[in-house]
């Protein structure tokens, strides 16, 4: 009886052994790969065109409100000449130029907020989309993000991977495949952000 239960046992532990060993060898086999997230949609084609739009927008709006400003300028030299009756009068044409000038500019944020999540929501699917198309293509189990394209979240998500697992450059040449000439230099990418180009030469009161 005694020795039966301990081939019993023997059978069970050999059993475990053989599976966990199989398991082991699968998880060898897998094909794993890796992706730096952050450089893709930095290098993507589409991304650098959309903020050279996006640039172009905020270049145009500032010369609007500039225009305004001058306008709020130009009242506020002409009240300096008035009497206190018309300058009252004036006053509430300043306010009024002011609030418009304000509305403007809040406008102008909200609709580049819109614009951009619309916009970076469709080139992160593509990308997801190209990333799902290689993996499958090459056989990977597992492609992992690197970084999380995000101002918020900045911390890697790998610690570390050899980079013959690096699946990055991959790609992004097959994403901005056809579209190379439309690739903008790091030179010209380094150009200030839409808030700051709204900021400039705003009057007091109206920022």
């Amino acid at each position: 009886m005694q020795k039966t239960m301990r081939i019993t046992i023997l059978v069970a532990l050999v059993t475990v052994t053989l599976t966990a060993s199989e398991l082991f060898a699968q998880e060898l086999k897998q094909k794993i790969g890796f992706v730096d997230f952050d450089s893709v949609v930095k290098r993507y084609y589409k991304t650098q065109l959309y903020q050279q739009k996006i640039q172009n927008e905020a270049t145009e709006e500032e010369q609007n409100l500039k225009d305004k400003v001058e306008e709020i300028n130009k009242i506020k030299m002409e009240m300096e000449l008035l009497s206190d009756d018309a300058r009252s009068e004036k006053e509430k044409q300043l306010q009024t130029k002011i609030a418009e000038a304000q509305g403007q500019r809040e406008r102008s944020k909200r609709d580049f907020q819109r614009k951009t999540i619309n916009t970076m929501n469709e080139i992160f699917e593509e990308i997801y989309d190209e990333i799902e198309k290689q993996g499958k293509a090459s056989g990977y189990t597992y492609i992992f993000r690197k970084r999380v394209a995000s101002p918020a979240v900045d911390q890697p998500i790998i610690l570390y991977a050899d980079e013959q697992y690096d699946l990055t450059e991959n790609i992004i040449s097959a994403l901005n495949k056809g579209h190379e000439s439309d690739l903008i230099s790091e030179d010209d990418m380094m150009k200030p952000s839409f808030e700051d180009e709204l900021k400039k030469e705003m009057p007091k009161g109206v920022q």
